[in-house]
C-alpha cells in the first residue's frame, strides 16, 4: 500500500500554470503528475477555484513559513485517488462520506473541518416546479421530476455532484427524461448553462454569489442541516507514505485555522464551523 510521490506521478501530469514564484496550479485528471520540485503539495477541490481563497492561503503560508506550495485543483473524486496513491501531502475536500471512508482506510489522518458553506437550489424566477413551497431538498427534487422541469446535474466527481446524486436517490426518482441533463463540468459552467436554459441546479452558495449578477437564476431553497456544506482538511498518512511532508502539512493546517487564514473566508460565503 505504501508508495513514493516522486515515482508515482511520473509521466501523468497535465500542463501546469504558474501562479507565482511560490505556487503552481495543476488542473489535473485522475492520478495527477509528478512533483516538479520538492515542495508541499496541497490538493484542493475545484469548487474553491475561482474564488481566490486557495491562492490567498498559499501566499499567506509562504509569507509565514517561506515554503513553496504546489497547488493541485481537481474534482473531489480525483483528489481521493491522489491520496490513495500518496500523490499529495494534504487535502481540502467537501465530500464528507468519501473522506470518512478514506480516513477509515488509513490513507489520511487529522481530518478536521476548516470551514462550511451552504448548498442551495437555484432556478428560474418563475419557479415552474414550485420548489419554493417544498419542505426540503428531497421534496423539491420530486417536484422538479413530477413537473418535468429542466434540471442540470453536475457529474464531475465533485462534492456538490455527490450531494445532488444522493438527494436524487433519496427522492426515489427513476424516470429521467429529456428534462434532465448532465454536465461533466465545474460549478461555474453548470450555473451558466442552467441560466441559459432556464433550468434548476444544486450549487454551493459561494460560487452562486460570485456569479449571480450575470445569471438569470434565483436562490429558491436553502436552510436546514441538509444544506450544510462542510470543508475538511486532512493530511496524507506518513505511515502509509513515508515521504509525506507531515511537518509542512501540519504547518499549513495551523495556518488555515489561524486568524489570518480565516480572514480569507470573506472571499466567499464560508463561515467558521
Amino acid at each position: 500500500m505504501a508508495g513514493r510521490k516522486n515515482g508515482s506521478l511520473k509521466g501523468k501530469i497535465a500542463p501546469a500554470v504558474l501562479l507565482s514564484t511560490a505556487a503552481v496550479l495543476v488542473l489535473c485528471s485522475p492520478g495527477c503528475g509528478k512533483r516538479a520540485r520538492e515542495s508541499l503539495v496541497l490538493a484542493a477541490t475545484r469548487d474553491l477555484e475561482g474564488s481566490g481563497v486557495l491562492q490567498a492561503w498559499v501566499d499567506g503560508y509562504r509569507r509565514r513559513h517561506g515554503r513553496e506550495v504546489e497547488l493541485v485543483v481537481a474534482p473531489d473524486d480525483d483528489l481521493l485517488d491522489m491520496a490513495r496513491h500518496g500523490e499529495c501531502d494534504l487535502l481540502v475536500l467537501h465530500s464528507p462520506e468519501d473522506e470518512q471512508t478514506l480516513e477509515s482506510e488509513g490513507y489520511v489522518e487529522g481530518r478536521q473541518e476548516v470551514m462550511r458553506d451552504r448548498f442551495i437550489l437555484v432556478g428560474p424566477s418563475g419557479d415552474p416546479a414550485k420548489v419554493r413551497e417544498a419542505e426540503g431538498l428531497v421534496e423539491a427534487f420530486k417536484r422538479i421530476a413530477e413537473s418535468k422541469s429542466a434540471f442540470i446535474m453536475r457529474t464531475d466527481g465533485s462534492g456538490t455532484a455527490s450531494q445532488a446524486e444522493k438527494i436524487w436517490g433519496m427522492a426515489g426518482v427513476r424516470d429521467f427524461g429529456s428534462w434532465f441533463r448532465v454536465m461533466d463540468r465545474d460549478m461555474e459552467a453548470v450555473l451558466q448553462e442552467a441560466s441559459l436554459r432556464g433550468a434548476y441546479t444544486l450549487c454551493d452558495s459561494s460560487t452562486y454569489r460570485r456569479l449571480s449578477a450575470e445569471l438569470a437564476l434565483e436562490e429558491l431553497l436553502s436552510g436546514g442541516d441538509a444544506f450544510v456544506d462542510p470543508y475538511h482538511v486532512m493530511t496524507v498518512s506518513g505511515l502509509v507514505f513515508p515521504d509525506t511532508d507531515g511537518a509542512g502539512a501540519a504547518e499549513f493546517v495551523e495556518y488555515l485555522l489561524s486568524e489570518e487564514g480565516r480572514r480569507e473566508l470573506g472571499r466567499g460565503e464560508w463561515s467558521v464551523p
